[in-house]
C-alpha cells in the first residue's frame, strides 16, 4: 500500500502532469517511512516472505496504482456521483462473482446468520461509501493533485492505530504514537 502511494505520486508527476515543492517531496516521504514503519512494527512474522507472495504483493500494488490514476482520470471527465455509480456496482459484481466462486469451491454458504447480526459490518460498508464519496470530492476539488491525495489518503493510518489502541488494545504504543505524530507532520509539510 506505501510503494503504491510512491509509485501514484511518480505517475501523477509523469502522467497528469502534476508537480510538486521541495516541502510536498519532504512531507511525502515522512508520510510513506512512518507508515511502512507502523506496518512493520503490527508484522507479527519473521519477515519472510516466499516467491508467490512477493509477487502476489507486487501484482496488488500495480492494481491499486492502476485504480488511483483511474479514480483521478475519470473523476475528470464524470460526476461524483456517476464514479461512484459505476465503481460500487462493479464492487458488487465482482464480490457477487467471487462469493459464489467460494461457495462452489467450499461446497455450502458460507455466510452465516450470525454475520447479519454484527453491526461492525454495516458500520464498515457505509464508512467505506462515505470515504469514497469524499476522495471522488477531493479529486474534483479544483487544483487537486494526484500526488498529494494519494499521500495524504495514508492518514488513515492513523485512525487505524487510535482505534487499534483503544478497542483492540495493541501493544507499542508509545512508537506507534511517536509514528501518527510523525506522520500528521508530514501532511502539515505537504500543506505548505
Amino acid at each position: 500500500n506505501v510503494l503504491s502511494s510512491v509509485l501514484s505520486f511518480i505517475l501523477g508527476i509523469v502522467i497528469f502532469k502534476e508537480s510538486a515543492g521541495l516541502w510536498q517531496i519532504i512531507g511525502s516521504i515522512i508520510i510513506v517511512i512512518s507508515v511502512a514503519q507502523i506496518n512493520m512494527i503490527n508484522k507479527n512474522g519473521n519477515g519472510k516472505i516466499s516467491y508467490l507472495h512477493l509477487i502476489m504483493l507486487l501484482i496488488s500494488i500495480c492494481i491499486s496504482t492502476l485504480s488511483t490514476i483511474i479514480d483521478k482520470y475519470t473523476t475528470t471527465y464524470l460526476t461524483n456521483f456517476q464514479v461512484q455509480f459505476w465503481f460500487l456496482l462493479f464492487v458488487c459484481l465482482f464480490s457477487w462473482i467471487f462469493f459464489m466462486i467460494e461457495c462452489i469451491k467450499k461446497r455450502k454458504f458460507i455466510i452465516q446468520k450470525s454475520d447479519f447480526k454484527n453491526y461492525w459490518i454495516y458500520l464498515a460498508g457505509i464508512a467505506l461509501f462515505i470515504g469514497d464519496v469524499m476522495l471522488f470530492l477531493a479529486y474534483k476539488v479544483p487544483g487537486s493533485q494526484l500526488i498529494t491525495i494519494s499521500i495524504i489518503s495514508k492518514l488513515k493510518v492513523v485512525v487505524s492505530v487510535l482505534a487499534g489502541i483503544a478497542i483492540f488494545k495493541e501493544k507499542n504504543i508509545l512508537k506507534k504514537i511517536i509514528l501518527v505524530l510523525i506522520v500528521i507532520m508530514g501532511v502539515v509539510l505537504i500543506s505548505i
